[in-house]
């Protein structure tokens, strides 16, 4: 649904779906270990939380748009693959290119030289 408002170019309301997000989620999370419901609770309420969210946006959308529903249509589906190629290797290309030191270094040089000591990675 962020998506739709920021294909909209509506970035005030994908702000507020952002905010509003983030404070449900920290509101939500204190109240849940303020009671005592541990990681259980806080995953509850990570989770009830970005529902609310995704209902907001959704209805925040649905002002812009109008009404929101769920269908699939094969041609439009394989255009958006076909357009979407070249954004795709670029993403692969530019994830590759961020690891790709991490790659060399480890083949270049030994582990003490990168940092790496596995002897502090063992449990105490």
């Amino acid at each position: 649904m962020r998506g739709v408002l920021q294909g909209l170019e509506r970035f005030g309301w994908d702000s507020v779906v952002v905010i509003a997000d983030r404070l449900l989620l920290l509101v939500a999370g204190a109240i849940a270990l303020e009671a005592g419901g541990g990681l259980q609770g806080l995953a509850v309420a990570f989770v009830v939380s970005r529902a609310a969210a995704l209902l907001l946006a959704a209805v925040l959308a649905s002002r812009q748009i109008g009404p929101v529903g769920v269908s699939f249509d094969r041609a439009l589906w394989s255009e958006l693959q076909r357009t979407a190629i070249p954004l795709g290797l670029f993403l692969v290309v530019i994830n590759l290119y961020s690891r790709i030191d991490t790659v060399m270094l480890g083949v270049l040089r030994t582990d003490a030289e990168t940092g790496f000591l596995p002897e502090r990675l063992q449990c105490v």
